[in-house]
């Protein structure tokens, strides 16, 4: 009796049968749609408002806004702050994270944008604030 007789085959090639690829395929086409459906509800439950421009120098911009979290649940998320002129160009923008705690009434934040890309002479210059929450997209 020979030992090497008892080794396995490292050389032969051993494929996934098409039934195990099907479910999988199905798997990771409900984990996109179970995500999706999760990132539209968290929408819902944080509320971003009274955001504006309290101070802007050449090299900064201080951008203040409330948030409101109507859930039970703690997040911690990225934002994503942009601040645009009045024809609809972006002057400055920012990603950072913020901690929203369970049922939170109207928190203030004041974040500072440091990378100006249009720069802007007076505060009448300033068109609008948006901040959202930033999610990167899968594709």
């Amino acid at each position: 009796m020979r030992i090497a007789d008892n080794r396995i085959d490292i050389n032969k090639k051993y494929p996934i049968s098409s039934s195990i690829k099907f479910v999988l395929l199905i798997a990771a086409f409900f984990g996109i749609m179970l995500r999706s459906c999760y990132l539209k509800s968290e929408k819902k439950h944080i509320i971003f408002s009274n955001a504006k421009v309290t101070q802007f120098t050449r090299a900064n911009i201080d951008v203040e806004f409330e948030v409101t979290n109507l859930s039970s649940a703690n997040y911690e998320k990225n934002i994503l702050i942009k601040v645009l002129n009045k024809s609809g160009e972006e002057v400055a923008s920012k990603i950072t994270r913020i901690y929203i705690s369970a049922g939170q009434k109207h928190k203030g934040y004041l974040v500072e944008l440091r990378k100006i890309k249009n720069p802007i002479k007076s505060l009448d210059d300033v068109g609008f604030v948006v901040v959202k929450i930033y999610n990167p997209s899968i594709f």
